[in-house]
């Protein structure tokens, strides 16, 4: 009896090996999601949307107001994290104030920028400036004139990755948009139009 114990035992014990090995063949260990490892990559088109709060000069007081919009742009990204790219944004906006009997309004305004940026995988920090337009209104005793301003952007950003297509941001924009001479009925009023935006946004990209 002890022989037969003994002879079972060896042979359980030289058999093994291959019944594992048979079970690892059939059944392989799952392995890391190849996508879900890869790094993120930040070219190519996107469009979004951003909602924010900015405040201005305009016509000697201060307005401020929500402001949101539309923007659309293109990344090209580098080896090493280096990016470059271009957007252009459409705000409406709320930026609005009386005192007293004279009313000042940015009614909307836009910008044409480049953005260049580095990359670590899911988070992008970037600059940005180029051309920018305003919209304002100015208006004495209820009669109002609007001019169109025109001047440049600079801005500050960072960007985070949340899916492969889904990017969210927050922002910071300083519009100096030179000066424009308004009519009012106590004459004319020249004035700036300097508007600082910090908003937070979302993008789709394709």
């Amino acid at each position: 009896m002890k022989k037969l114990l003994i002879a079972v035992a060896m042979t359980g014990a030289l058999t093994a090996p291959a019944a594992a090995a048979d079970i690892l063949r059939q059944n392989p260990p799952l392995l890391a999601d190849p996508v879900a490892a890869r790094i993120f990559d930040w070219s190519g088109f996107y469009l979004g949307g951003n909602l924010g709060y900015g405040w201005s000069q305009l016509g000697g007081i201060k307005p401020q107001g929500i402001v949101g919009g539309p923007h659309i742009g293109y990344n090209y990204q580098f080896l090493g994290g280096f990016m470059v790219g271009a957007e252009a944004d459409l705000s409406l906006s709320g930026i609005d104030r009386t005192l007293g009997a004279l009313r000042a309004k940015v009614d909307n305004f836009g910008s044409v920028r480049a953005r260049i940026g580095y990359a670590v995988d899911r988070m992008l920090f970037y600059a940005t400036g180029g051309w920018a337009w305003g919209r304002g209104t100015i208006a004495v005793g209820g009669v109002a004139d609007r001019h169109t301003h025109n001047g440049w952007v600079l801005g500050l950003g960072a960007e985070a990755a949340i899916t492969q297509n889904i990017t969210a941001r927050v922002e910071y924009l300083r519009l100096n948009l030179g000066a424009e001479t308004y009519a009012t009925i106590v004459g004319p009023i020249r004035s700036d139009l300097d508007t600082s935006i910090l908003r937070l946004g979302l993008s789709y990209k394709f």
